[in-house]
């Protein structure tokens, strides 16, 4: 300390304050001085003094479902969409094209599609960008992919080149440039609905240039979905969820299947993967590889639409009487009171 008090005063205050008792006399000035002085001594080097080591657990799940809840309260506005459909559920079926609003429960058919809707035989076929709906495949067509653009009301239909077609094609956007599609069937038309060849691929179609390329050799299974996420592409097939690097071309198994039955399931964007089967209800973490088993749904069969809504529930499209929607928050299903005439959902965008 004595140090400290010559290195602020000086040789000089030193000298001239000494009294008979060689005590040091400052004065309200100089003492701030060397509050000030010691102050910042004290945060320029540290006393060498740690804080015991702490252990912080994080409930990731959790976590993903708070920041889900946070970014629901906020509505993105975007002056230029140019349509109406803006927070709306797009559902294509053997009657055509809807949408339905979840504020209001309201089904509205869109009318303005007049011309005949090309159906495709697998929800997971089918991907939204934008305005535009794009389905690939089908039995109908197992060799054309079909663009609705609902800003135009009109539908536009092409060939598949440069990449198989087929039936159960599961495809995803990336959320830039490309539509991934993977696996699929060969069924003969008009034969049973026997696959006579699995198709083992990866494709992609530019959606800018609307040209397709082969990526690489992956089995996906003939029912299976996909989402893609940070630059990774999720399958989804069963209860068994496995990763593929667009970039490097690696794969990994994020989840074993432990349930045979055939499955449907949806990404809510952010860390959850909801997979129902006929029993079961589960909620699988991408980021910890947790599973956690939920309320089962009343409707059995797996088959219908499952979709996250964004707001913190799911809601599965069954058809007239059969539409649902799950409350993560309180582990609930609620029948939907609405307007559904439609016997059967199997698509949505």
């Amino acid at each position: 300390m004595d140090e400290f008090t010559k290195s602020v005063l000086g040789d000089v205050t030193q000298d001239n304050n000494n009294n008979d008792n060689n005590e040091i006399q400052i004065n309200d000035h100089e003492l701030l001085s060397m509050i000030s002085r010691h102050a910042k001594h004290t945060r320029m080097v540290p006393y060498g003094r740690e804080p015991p080591a702490s252990q912080v657990n994080v409930d990731f799940d959790q976590l993903s479902r708070v920041k889900k809840l946070i970014e629901s309260s906020f509505i993105l506005i975007n002056e230029d969409s140019g349509h109406d459909y803006d927070g709306l559920f797009i559902a294509m079926g053997y009657d055509g094209i809807s949408s339905f609003s979840l504020e209001t429960l309201e089904w509205t058919p869109i009318v303005d599609t007049v011309e005949k809707l090309p159906y495709n035989t697998y929800q997971s076929s089918v991907v939204v960008r934008g305005t535009d709906i794009y389905s690939f495949g089908g039995l109908d067509d197992p060799n054309v992919y079909t663009r609705y653009s609902l800003a135009e009301k009109k539908v536009y239909q092409s060939d598949i080149v440069g990449a198989n077609g087929g039936v159960f094609i599961s495809v995803c956007h990336d959320g830039d440039s490309y539509i991934y599609l993977t696996g699929g069937v060969d069924i003969p038309k008009g034969e049973d609905v026997t696959p006579k060849i699995y198709f083992v691929c990866v494709d992609r179609f530019n959606i800018d240039t609307a040209q397709f390329e082969h990526v690489d050799q992956f089995f996906t299974g003939m029912y299976s979905y996909t989402f893609f996420h940070k630059d990774l592409l999720y399958i989804v097939n069963g209860s068994e969820i496995s990763t593929y690097n667009v970039e490097t071309g690696e794969v990994l198994k994020v989840s074993p299947d432990e349930d045979p039955n055939q499955a449907i399931c949806c990404f809510d964007g952010i860390d959850s993967v909801y997979i129902k089967t006929s029993l079961l209800l589960t909620l699988n973490s991408i980021s910890t590889n947790r599973r956690i088993p939920l309320k089962v749904c009343p409707i059995h069969e797996a088959l219908g639409a499952f979709v996250s809504d964004d707001t913190g529930g799911l809601i599965h499209f069954g058809g007239k009487g059969k539409n649902y929607r799950y409350s993560i928050q309180d582990d609930t299903w609620t029948l939907l009171n609405d307007n559904d005439n439609s016997e059967t959902r199997l698509m949505y965008v």
